[in-house]
């Protein structure tokens, strides 16, 4: 077997390959959108690291759900529409909620893109003890997220 890691497409795994995660772990990142493929788009061309499911939840005439993981497995997520339930209770793009924080090479590098592909910087590159930098940034439905860089 060569020491080389296999760096080909693998489909993430099904919930019954699930492996569940100590007690408090997050296990799930939900990210509220009204047009799933638009919101799609924008991670997977941010982070195209991310592996996405070819088994997403479509109706008739839209996606309504499109489920990614992480080459490393751990945490996983899913992009899901809005439901108009859901507005009763707040939850809807945009509104107030976790921020979670990915990790990035360079935030500068990183804002770029964010900014190319319809994204906006809404703080500015803050350091973060002796250990690196974040800064927080909305995605094209609105939707706030972190990003962080390790200071090397």
């Amino acid at each position: 077997m060569s020491s080389q890691e296999d760096s080909s497409p693998k489909e993430p795994k099904s919930g019954s390959e699930w492996e569940i995660p100590p007690i408090g772990t997050p296990c799930w990142i939900e990210i509220p959108a009204r047009d799933v493929t638009k919101c799609k788009e924008f991670y997977a061309t941010l982070f195209p690291e991310w592996e996405w499911r070819s088994t997403d939840t479509t109706t008739k005439t839209e996606q309504t759900t499109a489920s990614f993981s992480f080459k490393k497995q751990s945490l996983t997520g899913g992009i899901v529409k809005v439901q108009e339930i859901w507005n009763t209770s707040g939850a809807q793009p945009g509104g107030m909620g976790y921020v979670v924080y990915h990790i990035v090479d360079s935030i500068d590098i990183a804002v770029e893109k964010i900014q190319s592909i319809g994204g906006k910087q809404i703080l500015e590159k803050k350091p973060e003890s002796d250990f690196g930098f974040y800064a927080k940034c909305k995605d094209v439905e609105g939707n706030i997220f972190g990003i962080y860089e390790v200071k090397r």
